[in-house]
């Protein structure tokens, strides 16, 4: 696995906690959030009500391995 900053590793675990993100989301920078989503630990979800970013398996075998850490 490629390595991960300490600032996409605080992104990770802030949207493991909120589970769920608006796609204009001012929480994380947009080249921090497109990093994480071109490493498949975020993805880019659509419904009605907007676009999203939720976690991958990927992304929440990260965070729960940094959480048990």
């Amino acid at each position: 696995m490629k390595k991960l900053t300490m600032q996409q590793l605080s992104v990770l675990v802030e949207l493991h906690d909120d589970k769920v993100w608006e796609h204009d989301t001012m929480k994380a920078h947009k080249n921090t959030l497109n990093s994480l989503y071109n490493k498949e630990l975020i993805k880019s979800v659509n419904y009605a009500n907007g676009e999203f970013w939720e976690m991958t398996d990927k992304g929440l075998d990260i965070v729960d391995f940094i959480k048990n850490k």
